[in-house]
C-alpha cells in the first residue's frame, strides 16, 4: 500500500490548491525515501518473525510494478530492483535481531 502515497500526492492535487511541483517532489519524497524505508521495514519484520522467506524479496519488487504505471511512469521501474534488496536487507537485519534476542533468553 506504501507503494501508492504517491496517488494521494496527486488527489491533493487536484482539490487543494498545491502546485505541480509540489505533487512532483512528493513523488520523488516517496519513491526515494519512503518506499525503500517501507521495504526496509517490512523486511525486518517478516525477518524476525518468521525468519528470512526468499520469495518475499521479489514480491517486493513485483508490489510496485502496477504502482509504476498507476503513480509514476516506466522510468521509476529500476527502483524495484532497489526495493528488493531493501527487502532483502530487512529481513537479514530481522533475523539478526530474532537471534541475538533469543540467545539472550
Amino acid at each position: 500500500m506504501v507503494f501508492f502515497l504517491g496517488v494521494v500526492n496527486r488527489w491533493l492535487a487536484d482539490g487543494v490548491h498545491i502546485t505541480g511541483a509540489d505533487v512532483t517532489g512528493g513523488l520523488y519524497a516517496t519513491l526515494i525515501l519512503v518506499n525503500p524505508v517501507a521495504s526496509l521495514v517490512a523486511g525486518a519484520l517478516l525477518g524476525y518473525k518468521h525468519g528470512i522467506i526468499w520469495l518475499f524479496a521479489p514480491l517486493a519488487g513485483v508490489a510496485f510494478i502496477p504502482a509504476t504505471y498507476v503513480v509514476y511512469n516506466e522510468s521509476a521501474m529500476p527502483y524495484a530492483i532497489g526495493y528488493m534488496v531493501f527487502a532483502l536487507l530487512g529481513m537479514l537485519v530481522g533475523r539478526l535481531i530474532d537471534r541475538v534476542r533469543s540467545r539472550r533468553a
